[in-house]
């Protein structure tokens, strides 16, 4: 390829399909041999050139998905991926039977105007959580076990393996990020090729301006770390470290493994989100403005114009509560017009939503009477049309009842700190998640005048909490007088989460100083060997624990530490099995842990040893479905 002296357009291969599109203009002085090939001057890249951006991110839950684009969104408003650019977005298999976020197509189309391609494939490892479908706690078991089944994911999935049908697609596999077709414009996202972070990552290896954005995807972070891709060019956005002592003295526990490999980034940059740090709330300023509410306006002024929204939508209390969950409005028997709506009160709350809402329908059709003056908003999709709930909500500072993920709980805390919110807030974390539990005990402890929580043994079927948080008075007396000026202020600032994760990633500002203490933390917990033992033993218990819990064991079992190479360990007969378990110096050697004295420290060992020993192969399933609950008490996931 002959080059001029002057400045001359190279396309540089990158196995994509893109080379017209990701032109790289350099010159002889960037290093470039005649033919395009890179000498061994490194070749400068400014920022106004086309990137690779891959994205990939936990299903877990909408908040992943929607933080996560939002930050792509910002890169592309930014100029931070100029015309010619690929985002490349690793999407997980579809979470729970919930349809991908329409959010994925509008980005789509977003970039493609803006003359950026784009991909989408599925993963084949994401970090995927689980929900116990009539408590609505979280399923620890089944979430340590898929994480621990991972290396088994592409083993074929007959006969004794059929117990991987349940965690893992058999689909369209490629090998090549080249064999993933770019997405147009109104394409759907659905029926995607699967390719493996490693395969993913190979096929840019070597790309000076790849970028990696993830959030809880630790399996994509661990493969650009192994393409060597730069610390510089990966960003891990995560809330996780409410979990971690920033002392440092409690961290490198062994209940803590699979939460060290959740937050390690392999050495990528870090952008932690505190609980009500930063605004995340411009989109409400949007509402705002479409209300005709800025700082001037009255409080009086504002809730008159949200209540207007509210009386128009609302339903008939007779709706059935699967309709009323999906999004809608009720108002007390009291309501007759607008300006009879005394409080708003809000709802978005999972799976506690239809016990809410049919305590609700209850004490509206009763007459009761701390229910007759309320209008009650059960966030979803069309509650409002027209508008978005929860932003009404907020504006109307409506006290709310809602589970204790870090999006909502983070907004209360930050309205309240920034804004002179008053409302007050039922939080209801769910069963079994160590984050929403720890933000619980963070807010009750920040806010204890405006925080109602379950008491222990205390049911939300009973009632009590929601009628208390009913019946709590709003203090409106300035309301006339009080002005929007601190909420506007509030949802108007700058300085998001948003911008603080895209400015890592293109190298405009560099981590905090809590992010990097928390980087140097999440890595002395990942590298720290007995964690890692703990993770491989969790591997050998629940691929044990499938096999063993068949109607019919079959023989030989193999368990695998990973997915390349030998098995870690093959079992040809159940006695072997129990040999195992009962010998500490066998485990250490297996595991590789520091000392014998640690394998006695190894998560429900004492009880694994005493089911497997007491019993044959033959009647373990019940016996592993109750140890398996006390594992997933026991470990500490982060979700």
């Amino acid at each position: 390829m002959p080059i001029n002296n002057t400045q001359s357009s190279i396309y540089v291969p990158c196995s994509n399909g893109i080379e017209n599109n990701l032109s790289v203009k350099l010159n002889k002085e960037n290093g470039l041999e005649v033919d395009g090939a890179f000498n061994t001057a490194e070749a400068k890249f400014k920022d106004d050139m086309p990137k690779i951006l891959v994205v990939g991110y936990s299903p877990t839950g909408g908040g992943h998905t929607a933080r996560t684009l939002n930050i792509v969104e910002e890169a592309l408003n930014s100029g931070s991926l100029p015309e010619g650019s690929l985002v490349f977005i690793h999407v997980p298999p579809v979470w729970e039977g919930t349809p991908r976020p329409q959010l994925l197509n509008a980005l789509a189309d977003k970039l493609l105007a803006k003359g950026v391609q784009v991909k989408f494939a599925e993963s084949d490892k994401p970090v995927y959580g689980y929900l116990d479908a009539k408590t609505g706690g979280s399923d620890d078991p089944e979430i340590l076990k898929r994480i621990a089944l991972h290396p088994l994911r592409n083993d074929d999935q007959s006969g004794k393996n059929q117990f991987l049908k349940k965690y893992f697609s058999a689909g369209d596999k490629v090998k090549s990020a080249e064999h993933v077709e770019n997405h147009t414009t109104g394409g759907k996202v659905e029926n995607l090729k699967r390719i493996s972070a490693n395969d993913l990552m190979k096929s840019y290896a070597g790309n000076k301006n790849l970028h990696v954005l993830s959030d809880m995807d630790p399996a994509l972070q661990k493969a650009s770390y192994n393409t060597g891709v730069p610390s510089s060019k990966r960003v891990d956005q995560q809330n996780h470290a409410i979990l971690l002592d920033p002392t440092n003295k409690n961290n490198n526990q062994l209940s803590k493994s699979v939460l060290a490999k959740v937050l390690d980034a392999r050495g990528g940059q870090i952008s932690h989100i505190a609980l009500g740090g930063k605004n995340t709330l411009r989109e409400v300023l949007r509402a705002a403005n479409k209300l005709g509410i800025d700082d001037k306006t009255s409080l009086k002024g504002g809730k008159a114009a949200i209540n207007k929204v509210l009386f128009s939508a609302a339903k008939h209390p007779d709706t059935k509560v699967q309709d009323i969950v999906k999004g809608s409005v009720l108002i007390g028997q009291g309501v007759k017009a607008p300006d009879d709506i005394n409080k708003v009160v809000y709802v978005y709350a999972h799976k506690k939503m239809p016990i809410i809402a049919e305590h609700i329908k209850q004490g509206i059709n009763a007459g009761e009477k701390d229910y007759n003056d309320k209008a009650f908003v059960f966030c979803g999709k069309d509650a409002t049309p027209g508008h978005n709930a929860m932003h009404l909500a907020y504006l109307a500072d409506a006290d709310g009842m809602t589970t204790s993920g870090a999006g909502t709980c983070g907004e209360f805390a930050y309205l309240h700190r920034e804004a002179g919110a008053q409302s007050n807030l039922l939080i209801l974390p769910i069963e079994g998640h160590n984050e929403q539990e720890a933000i619980a005990d963070s807010l009750c402890q920040e806010f204890p005048n405006n925080m109602l929580r379950l008491s222990p043994g205390e049911k939300l079927e009973q009632g009590t909490k929601i009628d208390q948080l009913v019946a709590r008075k709003q203090n409106t007396k300035n309301d006339s007088t009080k002005s929007y000026h601190d909420v506007i202020k509030a949802i108007s600032q700058e300085s998001t989460y948003v911008n603080q994760a895209h400015d890592i990633l293109f190298g405009v500002n560099d981590m905090a100083g809590q992010d990097k203490i928390y980087q140097t933390i999440e890595r002395g917990m990942y590298n720290d060997p007995d964690m890692k033992a703990t993770r491989h033993y969790l591997k050998l218990y629940f691929q044990l624990e499938s096999y063993l819990s068949q109607d019919v064991v079959q023989y030989p079992i193999s368990i695998k530490f990973k997915e390349a190479g030998a098995p870690g360990v093959t079992f040809k007969n159940f006695n072997e099995v129990k040999d195992l378990l009962k010998d500490d110096g066998q485990l250490k050697n297996l595991l590789g842990m520091s000392d014998k004295v640690k394998v006695k420290e190894l998560p429900m060992l004492e009880e694994l040893r005493g089911l497997v020993t007491s019993t044959d192969s033959t009647s373990l399933s019940e016996k592993f479905k109750d140890l398996n609950v006390k594992m997933g008490h026991h470990m500490v996931t982060g979700f």
